[in-house]
Formats: structure tokens, C-alpha cells, sequence
């Protein structure tokens, strides 16, 4: 059949049967191995649940909630990892106590005031921390020469002592202490009976002398010039020519002597007289002449020639009048002559017997007593100015030296002349106000009375005689370490180290100058009219002979001590002829210090001033007293090394063009900001890190340095930063704040400024 037949070949191929090809394929294509896995590829977490569940004999639902468990605290574990790299660090400041108390949040209110937190001290170190200086032009006040933190503690000071002399209590008692206090601060300030005597008590005096040639009182034929010479100097306290005094003996300790030194300038200093003829202060200072003359009733022509003739005779003066520089070493100017020879070494008619014996009656005074000298050829040269000058000269230049000196307590008519000079002198505009011209008059004559009283009100706690002792004992423990590594000779490290070994430290004044009667005794000579200023001021000097007796005769052991203490600015002062630091009471209250101040706060105001001090014991030319309050022989090798220390220093300073004796001064001062900054540190790791409230972003370096910027910011006029160079070879405010930042690294450092190629000159 057909279909049937064709079936059976569809079923065939080439003679083969296709199904039996195919089942021996298939029956061929099958591995073992194959064969096997589909048991094998069963799912891995359904071998792994059936691995756990034969290991752990757990079910299969127990062992899923296991793994969920696991899963999710190894989840978690990642998060906890990952949330600790990436969360925010502690702050550093909340690692470490902070101080938030009162006098915390004071002393950073204090910095904070002058802080321009927006500008960077990197950029502008000037307008960063002294912000209030540089922005207000006319933060200095008009009658104030210059505006800094110390003129704010002299201010408050001078506020204290009206303060005090207006609540005296009363009655009080005619002659006291107390009485003669008031009364001499209302004398001052009563200008209407000032203003009633006119110029009679001047003219009075004058009269007293022999007359005034410009006043046309005056007779050739009697005057005299040594005896007017001899009783300005003896009766009147005014010193043409040369200036007597007392001061502590440097070859015998604890004694005094008297001292000769180059005096009768009218202008600060000789380095003033060779200023162009036209400067503004020359020209100032003959109209003041002039007007005083022409006040006095002198003729406008009479008073103009009478001006320039005194101005060219103070000049031939100034030029041998020796220059300051050389007035620093105390070795130099240490020249010890009898009055015998010094007779015959200056060849002139200078009575200086007669005037020491008339000034100090009660001291043993002979031909052959000693004097020192502070420059023999300046006395020889004066003797031949004076021998050289004709009587009418000598007698104008006489009377105006007693004029010059007793002007300032004439009424406003005739003061009007020097307040316009000592506008051009000092750079000012206006006139300080009357209380504080008579409050400064007192405290000037009487220091020693509203001293104590003050300390009586302000006393010196034991708190603060604490943290200020403690202070002096770290800065003296870091001083003394520098000074062992320092590469000096053995004889010159014996000499500092003796030194700073019996250094000590006095906060005040001596408790024996604080009772009543040392109080009592040592005014009993001051003789106060009421009312009358003028007999006051010339009773003072009747007070400072006999103190100067006191002195003398070895009676006041104290004197050294209230002379230091009672500076118009208040400072640490390192007194060579005692071998003692002392510290007076008005930097010790607010706002200067106050016992709970911040640490960086008082290394950097104080701590500085007290490293200033002891290193003033150590370098030149304090250096030059030994440790027995001697001054060195000019022979001795260590007077050579101890000069020759600084040499280097000195010089690298001086190419910041500063002169050597103002590079000197401002090296002291740079070691004393590094010196105070160690030591801050010493006694942060004895007493532990800290922060403050209201400065709680800065590091305690940083705060450091602030502070002691902060006591170099400053306004003064350029009339002023002139005298003080001049003077005092000081360098003004912001060129010593910018030496600061170049010479000492860790100052730009606290405040991640680059300091790279920066020459450092400490």
C-alpha cells in the first residue's frame, strides 16, 4: 500500500532507521557527570540553609532570622564606621576647662574691644588687634601728646587722687598731713586769687635778685653774677648752667652722694637746637620767649632781640653739652673729685663749695668732701662760658632760667605763651584741664602721702602678691636657664648668675613708709598758706633739701624706693643700686591686672614688664652694677664682655635703622616678650591648659601675644614720638609692635602666618 510504504521511508534515512539514531544520541550525549547536576545546582542559599541546618540542627525559618540578624548588625557596624569618620571632631576648646568668671569675661571684653576679627594678622597686624587705633583718627584726646593703654591707667590714677583729696574727711586739722594736702590741691585750683596776684610773685623775686635787665630794674654796677648764680640754685631750686642732686653712691652701697650734671636748657634736649632755624618749634619756642618777655612789660622790639639772644646762648650751651648716648654707661660717668680739685679743674670762680654747704647746712661739707661728676669737660667748657660772658648777658640768661622754671604757676595771662609752645613742643591742641594740672602738681610734690592713702583704699592683697611672686619665681627660674647655655665667659656667667641669684622683688611701697608718723615727719618741712600756690611751690624745695639730707646723712634708706615709685608712668623698674625689682600699686588694679585675669593675660602685660626688669639686671648697662650694688671698675674684663655680649644682636637691630642706643632698648624688649612667653608656658604645664569666655577660638599663645600687642597700640603725634626717640632712644609704638612680629617667630606662628625667610635678630 502505497501510503503505508512512503510512511515507513519518511521514517528512514539512507537505510536508517531515525528514531533508533536519535534514542542512541540522546542515550550517548547523557555525561555522568551531567547526569549529576541538577542535584548539584540547586540554589547556594538552599544548600547554604541546608548546610546550616545539618551543623546547627536549627530549622530553616530559625536560621533565616539569624542571618537577618547578622546582616543587620553587620549593616549597622558599617553605618557606626562611617557616621564616626565623617561626624564632626570635638572642639578643642570644649577638650579643656573654660573660664568664665568675671574677670575672665573682663580682661576678653578688654581684648575683644580692639579685635577686627574680619582682617587677618598675616595681612595687617596694625588693623587686626589694634583696630580702635587705626580706624579713629582722633581716639587721642586733644590734650594728650600721645593715647595708649598706660595714658588710660594714668588717667583712672589721676581720677583716684581728685577722689581722694575731695573726700578728706573734715574738720582737718591746720598743719596735718591730710590738711596740707587739700589745701595745696585747692591752692592750684583757685585761678581767681592766682589771677588777683598777677606776676607779683615772680617780679617779687626777681626784685630779690638784683632786677632784670629787659625790665629796666636793673643796675650794672651791682650785679653780681655768682651770688645770683648761688642763691637760683640755693634759695629757688633752679639750676642754670648745671644741675645739683643726690643719688645712691655707686662704689658704696647703701649711701648717697652728690652729684654735678650738665643742666640749663630751655628745649628737652641739645639735639633740638641744631633744627633748622626755621622748624616750627624753634620759631615757637623764641615767640614764647618773646610773648613771656612782652607780658612781663617788655616792648615788642626789646623782647623779640632778648628772645634770640637767649636762644643763641643756649645753643653755645647745647653744643658741649654732652650727648645723651653718652650718658647711659654708669661706669663713664662716674668721675669722683674733691671740691678742692675740682676748683682748680675747672679754673673758674664757680662757687660749688658755697652752694652745696648753703643747700645741705645739716650734712658736713668741706674742701675736700667728694663729689661725682657725670662730665668733667663739660664743667671745664661751661667754666669758660661763663668767665667769657659779660654781665648783661649772664644776668638775662640768670633771671630767665628762674622765670622759665616758675611761669607755669603765674595766672593764664602769662601761661598762655608756654601752653601755645608746649602745643608746637609736644604735638597737642588744647590745654590739659585745671584738675588735672593741679592733680598731677600734687602728686608730683606729695607722692609719698597720696600713695599711702591710696594703698590704704587700693590695697596689695596677699592674692595678689601671690600670683605676682609666683610670676617673678617662673620668669627668674627661665632667665636663669638662658643664662647657663648662654656661650659667655666663666667670669662674666658667675657675674649675671650672682646677680640674678640675690635679685628680689618688691610690690608698693616699704611698709615702713606707710605709717602715720614716717608720714607725719617726712612732710614736717612742707609749710602750705592757703590760698597762695605761688608760696607752696617754694616751700617744696625747702621739703626736697632736707629729704635730699636725709638722704645724705643715710637716715632714709627708703629714698631710692619712693623715687622709682613715683614716675608719671607707672612701670616694672629694675633698681641697680638695690639689686630689687619693685612694682608699683597703680598697675596692679583694673584695668591692668586683677587678681582671676586669665593667664596669657598677665604674662603679657606684667609678665613682659617683670622679664623687662630682670633682664635690665643682665644686659646692658645695668649689667655694669654687681650683685653688692657696686658699679663694676672700668678695668674689669667683664665690663668689655658684658657690652660686647649684645654686639651682634645690637648691630642687626640697627639695620632696621634704629641708632644703637634705641636698638639696645628694643632688644630688651624683644627678649623680655620671649622670656614672658616661656615662661607663660612653664606654668601652663605646671597648672594645665585652659580657654576663655569671650575668647573661647583662641589658643593661649595666641592670646598671649594679643595682650602684649595690645600694649603697643598707640596714637601719638610725630612731635612726641620725636622727643621720646630723642630722649629715651624709644622708637614709636607700631615700628616696636612690628619688630615684635619679625624678630619673634612664635608671634606670627600662634597665628599660622608664614615666617619663611624671616631673619630673626634674638
Amino acid at each position: 500500500m502505497p501510503d503505508h510504504h512512503h510512511k515507513d521511508n519518511g521514517a528512514t534515512k539512507n537505510g536508517t532507521n531515525m528514531d533508533t539514531i536519535k534514542s542512541e544520541l540522546e542515550s550517548s550525549e547523557i555525561d555522568p557527570c551531567i547526569e549529576s547536576k541538577p542535584k548539584v545546582s540547586m540554589r547556594f542559599h538552599e544548600k547554604v540553609l541546608a548546610d546550616l541546618q545539618e551543623r546547627t540542627q536549627l530549622n530553616r525559618h530559625q536560621i533565616i532570622i539569624g542571618l537577618a540578624v547578622v546582616s543587620l548588625a553587620v549593616a549597622l557596624l558599617i553605618v557606626v564606621i562611617g557616621l564616626s569618620i565623617a561626624w564632626p571632631r570635638l572642639p578643642h576648646m570644649l577638650g579643656y576647662p573654660l573660664c568664665k568668671t568675671s574677670q575672665c569675661l573682663r580682661a576678653a571684653s578688654q581684648l575683644q574691644d580692639n579685635i577686627n576679627a574680619s582682617i587677618s594678622p598675616c595681612n595687617d597686624l596694625w588693623g587686626s588687634i589694634c583696630t580702635k587705633y587705626a580706624k579713629t583718627p582722633m581716639l587721642r584726646p586733644p590734650n594728650k601728646p600721645v593715647w595708649n593703654l598706660k595714658q588710660l591707667i594714668i588717667q583712672k590714677e589721676l581720677e583716684r587722687i581728685r577722689t581722694e583729696i575731695s573726700t578728706l574727711e573734715l574738720p582737718v586739722h591746720i598743719g596735718t598731713v591730710e590738711w596740707k594736702l587739700k589745701h595745696f590741691y585747692e591752692a592750684c585750683l583757685d585761678v581767681d586769687t592766682i589771677a588777683l596776684d598777677r606776676e607779683r610773685p615772680l617780679t617779687n623775686i626777681i626784685s630779690e635778685l638784683g632786677g632784670w635787665y629787659i625790665l629796666r630794674d636793673w643796675n650794672d654796677v651791682d650785679f653780681d653774677g655768682m651770688k645770683v648764680l648761688n642763691n637760683l640754685h640755693v634759695r629757688y631750686g633752679v639750676s642754670p648752667y648745671f644741675r645739683v642732686h643726690v643719688e645712691p653712691n655707686p662704689h658704696v652701697a647703701n649711701s648717697y652722694s652728690i652729684r654735678i650734671s650738665p643742666s640749663g636748657l630751655g628745649l628737652p634736649d641739645r639735639a633740638y637746637y641744631y633744627l633748622e632755624n626755621d622748624d616750627r618749634i624753634i620759631v615757637s619756642y623764641m615767640d614764647y620767649i618773646r610773648d613771656v618777655v612782652i607780658s612781663l612789660s617788655s616792648t615788642k622790639n626789646e623782647a623779640g632781640k632778648f628772645a634770640k639772644d637767649i636762644f643763641n646762648y643756649e645753643k653755645r650751651l647745647a653744643e658741649i653739652n654732652p650727648e645723651r648716648v653718652q650718658l647711659q654707661n654708669p661706669i663713664k660717668t662716674y668721675n669722683a673729685i674733691s671740691l678742692s680739685e675740682l676748683k682748680q679743674t675747672t679754673s673758674t670762680q664757680i662757687p660749688f663749695y658755697d652752694i652745696l654747704q648753703a643747700m645741705f647746712p645739716d650734712v658736713t661739707i668741706t674742701e675736700n668732701s667728694e663729689v661725682i661728676v657725670t662730665d668733667l669737660e663739660y664743667l671745664s667748657q661751661v667754666a669758660q662760658i661763663i668767665s667769657s660772658t659779660d654781665r648783661h648777658t649772664m644776668n638775662g640768661y640768670l633771671i630767665w632760667c628762674l622765670v622759665r622754671q616758675y611761669l607755669p604757676y603765674l595766672s593764664e595771662n602769662y601761661t598762655a605763651a608756654l601752653h601755645s609752645f608746649n602745643n608746637e613742643l609736644f604735638g597737642v591742641s588744647k590745654r590739659e584741664k585745671r584738675w588735672e594740672t593741679c592733680t598731677k602738681l600734687v602728686r608730683k610734690h606729695m607722692a609719698l602721702a597720696i600713695e599711702a592713702r591710696l594703698e590704704t583704699v587700693y590695697p596689695i592683697s596677699e592674692k595678689t602678691g601671690k600670683i605676682l611672686n609666683d610670676t617673678f619665681v617662673t620668669i627668674l627660674r627661665v632667665v636663669k636657664e638662658k643664662v647657663g647655655k648662654f656661650d659667655n665667659s666663666v667670669l662674666l656667667t658667675q657675674h649675671l648668675e650672682s646677680k640674678l641669684k640675690s635679685l628680689t622683688f618688691h610690690l608698693g611701697l616699704p611698709q615702713s613708709t606707710r605709717t602715720s608718723q614716717f608720714i607725719k615727719d617726712h612732710y614736717n618741712a612742707l609749710k602750705i598758706v592757703r590760698m597762695n600756690l605761688f608760696e607752696g611751690i617754694k616751700s617744696i624745695l625747702t621739703l626736697q633739701r632736707r629729704i635730699e639730707e636725709k638722704l645724705l646723712q643715710n637716715t632714709m634708706p627708703e629714698g631710692v624706693f619712693l623715687k622709682e615709685l613715683f614716675h608719671e608712668e607707672p612701670q616694672v623698674r629694675y633698681l641697680p643700686s638695690k639689686n630689687t625689682i619693685v612694682v608699683p600699686r597703680s598697675l596692679l588694679v583694673d584695668p591692668y591686672f586683677e587678681v582671676g585675669y586669665p593667664r596669657p593675660v598677665l604674662y603679657g602685660r606684667l609678665g613682659v614688664e617683670i622679664a623687662e626688669a630682670i633682664l635690665s639686671a643682665i644686659l646692658p648697662y645695668d649689667s655694669l652694677w654687681t650683685s653688692n650694688r657696686k658699679i663694676l671698675s672700668p678695668f674689669h674684663m667683664t665690663v668689655n664682655e658684658s657690652l660686647n655680649s649684645m654686639r651682634e644682636s645690637v648691630e642687626c637691630l640697627m639695620h632696621k635703622k634704629i641708632n644703637k642706643e634705641a636698638a639696645l632698648l628694643a632688644l630688651k624688649h624683644l627678649l623680655a616678650v620671649r622670656v614672658a612667653y616661656e615662661s607663660m608656658n612653664v606654668a601652663s604645664s605646671m597648672e594645665g591648659h585652659m580657654h576663655f569666655g569671650g575668647l573661647e577660638r583662641y589658643e593661649e599663645d595666641e592670646v598671649y601675644f594679643i595682650t602684649h600687642a595690645q600694649t603697643q597700640c598707640a596714637q601719638q603725634s610725630k612731635q612726641y614720638e620725636f622727643l621720646e626717640n630723642v630722649l629715651y632712644f624709644r622708637v614709636s609704638s607700631k615700628s616696636m609692635l612690628d619688630l615684635t612680629w619679625r624678630n619673634i617667630k612664635e608671634f606670627p606662628e600662634a597665628f599660622s602666618c608664614s615666617v619663611a625667610n624671616r631673619k630673626s635678630c634674638v
